[in-house]
């Protein structure tokens, strides 16, 4: 890392430091599970989802200034007759990116590595309203179940300078709670 690049993280490390300490301006970001449905009668078992996700002024500053925003979803199959215990889980990821030349937002899905392009960040986000996650195949033997889901922004993979300030301010804790659609398997 050059001297220009160390300055630039630090400068912006510090400026998200004094944005989490000013409650001036109210935000109201959230990331929201609104439904949840599988097909479980396939293979792969197919899970999908609609979210709503809207980022903290704390957040965009950032994803302006060039750090990359990664989010990520997980989906898994809990058994309710064992307690609760997971069968399979799997996740998808995505980067979103500011374009400053042409001044878009990037969406880029980490698996398939595909992007897209989108005039304003809340077209970008809207991209990821409706998701779908394949689950690897499993036999299921006859029970009680829960696909599980959860969405929520990736603190563990900002650059370092950020890793602290994500963990101290709630403007870049953003998650969801596991949202739960129970099912049986009868054969």
């Amino acid at each position: 890392m050059n001297l220009c690049n160390a300055r630039l993280l630090l400068l912006l490390t510090v400026t998200l430091l004094l944005g989490a300490c000013n409650n001036g301006e109210q935000s109201d970001p959230f990331f929201k599970v609104k439904s949840v449905e599988a097909d479980v009668n396939t293979q792969p078992i197919k899970v999908y989802a609609e979210v709503e996700l809207k980022f903290s002024p704390a957040v965009e500053e950032a994803l302006n200034k060039g750090v990359s925003i990664p989010i990520k979803a997980i989906a898994r199959i809990t058994n309710d007759d064992r307690l609760g215990w997971t069968i399979i889980d799997h996740g998808l990821r995505w980067e979103i990116h500011y374009l400053p030349l042409s001044r878009r937002y990037q969406l880029k899905d980490l698996r398939s590595k595909q992007a897209t392009t989108w005039p304003r960040l809340r077209h970008a986000l809207g991209a990821l309203r409706r998701i779908t996650i394949e689950l690897p195949p499993t036999e299921l033997e006859p029970g009680n179940y829960r696909v599980e889901l959860k969405i929520f922004l990736d603190r563990r993979k900002l650059p370092a300078p950020m890793r602290l300030p994500s963990l101290v301010s709630s403007d870049w804790q953003l998650e969801t709670n596991w949202y739960k659609w129970p099912f049986q398997i009868t054969k």
